[in-house]
């Protein structure tokens, strides 16, 4: 979703800047606001037990943890053990290609295209063969 552009959508930036940068500050907010209010659950005038409350907090910790793990995982290994810029967390790997093998046709085919329209524009009237 936020490799390579592959088509000149308008659409592109926007969800770029949504799965990057909206969405995470949102569930983050979210998370932080319904910790910050939090009441001691009831239900008329029954207060439920605390361990009942300590399970819920759980629960929506487990939701996070897997995100936040996973990011501090992927920063350590990058930056660390392999030595890497952390900028390069954020380019798409190269190797990277659809499960299907009908889906890297596609990509494929819409590649060559794009590289096509770029060589038209750059150089014209030159033939390119592809395999």
């Amino acid at each position: 979703m936020l490799g390579c552009q592959l088509t000149r959508s308008k659409y592109f930036a926007f969800w770029k800047i949504m799965w990057a940068y909206v969405s995470p500050l949102v569930l983050f907010l979210v998370c932080l606001f319904s910790w910050i209010n939090f009441k001691s659950l009831m239900l008329n005038d029954y207060v439920f037990p605390v361990w009942s409350n300590i399970v819920g907090n759980l629960l929506s910790l487990s939701t996070l943890s897997g995100a936040v793990i996973w990011s501090i995982f992927s920063v350590m290994k990058t930056v660390i053990i392999e030595k890497k810029p952390f900028k390069s967390l954020f380019v798409p790997d190269m190797g990277w290609k659809p499960l299907k093998k009908e889906h890297c046709i596609l990509v494929n085919e819409l590649h060559e295209k794009e590289f096509r329209q770029k060589l038209n524009e750059e150089i014209p009237n030159q033939v390119f063969t592809f395999k």
